[in-house]
């Protein structure tokens, strides 16, 4: 057997297309030798794994073409001039006019905070310069009507396989699968079709929509509005979990796909228990904290909660751990439904004897009967208590100045590689004279713009 060879299988292979000119990659390169080759009259077809044109420049946020000039000549013109006309008559990008290029400060101002300045020289402020800021998106949509226009066949989301051999005839091995990545599509409000499609997406909204906010404990309790982002932190846990799903999937397939979630989704998955009572029995009020032996109490010094779950007889281990008489013996609360229904005379009974004493007195009593229990506490309390620290969930950093940083830190804990914060964020305008003096700002007039607090 030849040592420089390789025997494939024999196998039959369907013909995808057909061209004149093939284009892998649809980056800036690939879409002007598709754009040519098409215009001068060959068939073309366009191959780009992404599901979008452009490459870095689009995919990358770029944001900026420069070095596009020597000097005030401009160098860079064709299809790249006509794709940046498209983008900008769509209202997509800016460059600077002939008339406010060159080394004027008033102009550096201006056009900076876009990078539209000549990085190459070493005078200081750098001269304005054709240059163009561009949004991605306009790119994307801009070549798009480029490739339709000139009949293009475009197959995006497909990779052709690499060379097996080198220049010198050599084998190079089997080639790497090819991996079209799936494409991330962050969060929507309520879906990407549909009658809510058009609504902007918020946590509170998506609260109300899905039936989390209409969940009580007990029907006289007020409608009020969870304090905490539940949807959005939902949401962006799901969406974790459908991008890596799709890259196992795309591992195991060789394809890529679509990840989509919205805060409605993650509302209604997040209520699949009540969803099924509904669904299943009809049953539109299920609440797990709406069950009589569950319930928060105030005590004489604060609150705590009370599940009396995986117990025989609930209510008579919650009656002896707080000194009652059987309550379970009582004819209103004597079987599981006759509670349900009498549940408010009860917990007033129970909410009455609560606050006798105080909360650790509670439950030092209810734990000695290992009833669930937990005392209410706000987020200062929480972070202060010993198990947040051994779990390493507040990290502290020095910052300038002598202060102390403080943030919650990651709830997934790793063997062999912990969460820690690399660089503490500077204070509020620590780097304002740097920036200033970059965007040619003289000293008194950095020292003005303090005086008047416009610069902290």
């Amino acid at each position: 057997m030849d040592p420089h060879s390789y025997t494939e299988p024999a196998r039959s292979l369907r013909v995808a297309s057909r061209a004149d000119v093939v284009v892998v990659g649809g980056g800036p390169a690939g879409f002007s030798a598709a754009i040519a080759a098409a215009r001068e009259g060959a068939s073309v077809c366009l191959v780009e794994r992404y599901p979008y044109l452009g490459g870095l420049a689009s995919g990358g946020m770029v944001l900026v073409l420069d070095d596009m000039c020597a000097g005030a000549e401009i160098t860079v013109r064709g299809l790249c001039a006509e794709l940046v006309e498209r983008m900008r008559v769509r209202g997509l990008a800016i460059y600077p006019p002939e008339s406010e290029r060159g080394h004027d400060p008033a102009m550096f101002r201006k056009w900076s905070r876009w990078g539209l300045f000549d990085f190459n020289t070493r005078t200081k402020p750098h001269p304005i310069c054709y240059a163009v800021a561009f949004d991605p998106d306009g790119w994307k949509r801009a070549s798009d009507d480029m490739v339709q226009e000139t009949g293009i066949e475009l197959r995006c989301r497909q990779q052709l396989p690499r060379r097996r051999h080198g220049t010198d005839g050599s084998r190079l091995g089997r080639p790497a699968r090819a991996l079209p990545p799936p494409d991330l599509r962050a969060g929507t409000g309520y879906g990407t079709e549909g009658p809510y499609a058009h609504k902007g997406g918020q946590d509170i909204l998506a609260q109300a929509l899905s039936g989390v906010m209409a969940r009580q404990c007990d029907p006289s309790d007020k409608l009020t509005i969870y304090p905490t982002s539940l949807a959005d932190y939902s949401a962006g846990m799901h969406l974790i979990q459908g991008i890596l799903l799709a890259l196992l999937h795309r591992e195991r397939t060789g394809r890529g796909q679509r990840v989509s979630v919205s805060l409605y989704d993650s509302m209604l998955a997040m209520q699949m228990q009540e969803a099924a009572m509904s669904l299943m029995r009809g049953v539109d009020d299920f609440s797990w904290g709406a069950l009589p032996h569950n319930g928060a109490f105030h005590t004489s010094d604060g609150a705590l909660v009370v599940v009396g779950a995986f117990k025989q007889n609930p209510l008579r281990e919650i009656s002896l751990a707080i000194g009652l008489p059987d309550l379970s013996a009582d004819p209103r609360f004597a079987t599981f439904a006759l509670s349900m229904q009498n549940r408010t005379t009860l917990h007033d009974l129970l909410r009455a004897h609560f606050r006798t004493n105080t909360t650790a007195h509670w439950i030092a009593a209810l734990e000695t009967h290992d009833l669930l229990c937990a005392p209410v506490r706000g987020i200062a309390e929480a972070l202060a208590d010993p198990q947040t620290e051994i779990n390493g969930m507040v990290l502290r950093a020095p910052m300038e100045g002598g202060d102390v940083l403080g943030v919650v830190g990651s709830p997934v804990h790793l063997s062999d590689d912990g969460f820690a914060l690399r660089f503490p964020p500077p204070r509020v305008g620590a780097h304002a004279d740097d920036i200033l003096a970059e965007r040619a700002y003289a000293a008194d007039e950095i020292a003005t713009l303090r005086e008047a607090g416009t610069v902290a």
